[in-house]
């Protein structure tokens, strides 16, 4: 049984240079210079499941690059070419990094991160001034059922408390 036909992918002369110079560049991102050798090894031919083999890395990574390439990098190098563009080894570099805005939006305000606080030191006055095991877990529970807010994670409660320790300092 054959796999899904992948999108083939034509680099010009220009393009297969830029994406070498972002691989051999010691300031390039790691993930940067990733996605250009799945651009690179998909010009060359090579199909997604080839890719995620020699690049250790999954073949929907591969597919999702592959096809932002053919969406939308390419496009914006086509169009630079066309402008006159100089810059475009920044263009193609940010179409290789991560979008902003990932991840999931923040669920709490000001008032509640320094309500929380708050909860967080009460806590650790009941338990003697001392971070301790399930600390994190009990001030999410108590923040809920206070109506501090709807929802927390531990991990949410920590990176909170991290943040605070940081800005004390």
């Amino acid at each position: 049984m054959a796999g899904r036909k992948v999108l083939t992918i034509n680099l010009l002369p220009r393009e297969k240079e830029l994406l070498e110079k972002i691989i051999e560049s010691k300031s390039s991102n790691e993930k940067v210079i990733q996605r250009a050798s799945v651009i690179l090894a998909a010009g060359q031919g090579y199909g997604n499941t080839q890719i995620s083999k020699i690049l250790n890395i999954s073949c929907s990574q591969v597919g999702i690059w592959r096809n932002r390439w053919i969406e939308e990098i390419a496009p914006s190098l086509k169009l630079a070419e066309q402008q006159g563009v100089e810059e475009k080894l920044e263009i193609l570099t940010k179409g290789l990094s991560d979008k902003p805005g990932r991840g999931r939006n923040k669920i709490t305000d000001a008032t509640q991160e320094n309500e929380i606080i708050m909860l967080a030191q009460k806590v650790r006055e009941r338990w003697g001034g001392e971070s301790r095991r399930g600390e994190k877990q009990e001030i999410a529970r108590t923040a809920i059922n206070m109506g501090i807010v709807r929802e927390i994670s531990p991990r949410s409660i920590g990176r909170l408390l991290e943040k605070e320790k940081t800005a004390a300092r």
